[in-house]
């Protein structure tokens, strides 16, 4: 809306016409009433004084303040907040990502289906899948039973296509089910813990959904793959447009993960996705 100074150094600027991104919290001094977006190492101013008039400075157009943020120091006239992010539309009626992913969960999808239709949603909440994932967020019985039981081709986002099989691919193994893999990692830290769902979609391709996490680590996926006879590809496309392919294959007593590159995105440096997986009793 106007010029906006970070508040940590004036030099930085945000100029009237630009737009601010990644941002995610709010910060506001309860005894100056100086307030600012903080995006990146910098908050930038959110209200000025003009001619003795509080105005705005940046206007959020895609997101919202929300509640408080954890951890506050209640002796501090500091006080930040966090930012929701909103799907698209009129910001006055918007649901929220939380709200959102919430409703999702209520409705007992497959990992990789909530995680297509939560974009779908957020991307644009008019298109064909928006409008059927938004009558099942306000209870619609049928529009619930259609995601969970029969999953849409229109709600498929384009970054969410499963890997291409050969011109004759075999019959797929027996993959979908619930896996597990646990090590324990000794000296006191516990134990490294690998959990994989493996869901048969209607169209005959997979979903895959992956959470590993020890002390210090946690990560998860949510793939779409194809397979072809005992072994099983999978991929996901991150937000900074790479892609994670995930190369499984059917073992005596579960399933083996093989992770290609691109993947530490998902879970960063610490853990990975790949081992071998016993299915769950």
């Amino acid at each position: 809306m106007r010029d906006a100074h970070a508040l940590e150094d004036p030099a930085v600027t945000v100029r009237q016409g630009e737009r601010v991104v990644d941002i995610v919290r709010y910060r506001v001094d309860k005894k100056t009433g100086v307030d600012g977006y903080c995006a990146g190492q910098y908050c930038y101013q959110a209200h000025l004084i003009v001619d003795g008039a509080n105005v705005e400075a940046i206007r959020l157009a895609n997101c919202r303040v929300g509640g408080p943020a954890p951890f506050e120091d209640p002796d501090s006239s500091n006080k930040s907040y966090s930012i929701e992010l909103l799907a698209a539309g009129d910001p006055s009626k918007a649901l929220s990502s939380t709200e959102v992913s919430k409703g999702l969960d209520r409705m007992d999808l497959c990992g990789i289906c909530a995680h297509n239709a939560f974009g779908s949603y957020m991307r644009d909440p008019l298109s064909q899948c928006g409008q059927l994932v938004g009558k099942a967020l306000a209870g619609d019985v049928r529009a619930k039973r259609t995601l969970a039981k029969n999953f849409p081709d229109y709600c498929w986002l384009p970054d969410s296509q499963p890997p291409m099989v050969g011109p004759n691919p075999r019959k797929a193994s027996p993959f979908a089910g619930r896996y597990e893999r646990g090590v324990a990692m000794g000296h006191g830290q516990g134990w490294y813990s690998q959990e994989l769902e493996i869901t048969k979609l209607p169209d005959g391709s997979f979903g895959v959904s992956v959470d590993v996490g020890w002390q210090g680590c946690a990560g998860s996926i949510d793939a779409r793959g194809a397979a072809d006879g005992d072994r099983l590809k999978a991929q996901a496309k991150s937000d900074d447009n790479t892609t994670c392919v995930l190369d499984l294959r059917r073992t005596k007593s579960g399933v083996s993960i093989e992770e290609g590159e691109n993947c530490s995105y998902f879970h960063g440096p610490s853990c990975e996705f790949s081992g071998a997986y016993r299915k769950r009793r």
